[in-house]
C-alpha cells in the first residue's frame, strides 16, 4: 500500500462518524427539571456513552451524579428498592 493510500484511507471518515453526523445532535445541557427550593436540578447531555443525565444536588455545592440514558431505568429501580428497604 503507497504511503498516499494510507494518508487517504485514515482521512476519511468512519461509518461511526458520518452516522452520527446524521443523528440529531442533542444541546448541550438541555434542563429537564429544576426545583430551586431543593437545589435540585436534572439537565440532559451529550455523554461519552452517547445521551446522558446529570443530576445536580446540594444547592450549589458542585454535587452531581452523571447516568448514560441506558442506565437510567435500572439506577431509578435499584434507588427506589434501596429507600423502601428496611
Amino acid at each position: 500500500m503507497s504511503l498516499r493510500k494510507a494518508i487517504e484511507e485514515v482521512r476519511q471518515k468512519t461509518y461511526s462518524e458520518k452516522m452520527q453526523e446524521e443523528l440529531e445532535p442533542i444541546e448541550e445541557a438541555t434542563n429537564m427539571y429544576t426545583d430551586d427550593i431543593t437545589g435540585f436540578q436534572i439537565d440532559r447531555f451529550a455523554g461519552k456513552k452517547g445521551p446522558s443525565f446529570q443530576i445536580n444536588y446540594g444547592r450549589g455545592k458542585g454535587k452531581f451524579i452523571q447516568i448514560p440514558k441506558t442506565d437510567m431505568k435500572r439506577v431509578i429501580t435499584q434507588m427506589t428498592k434501596a429507600m423502601n428497604a428496611k
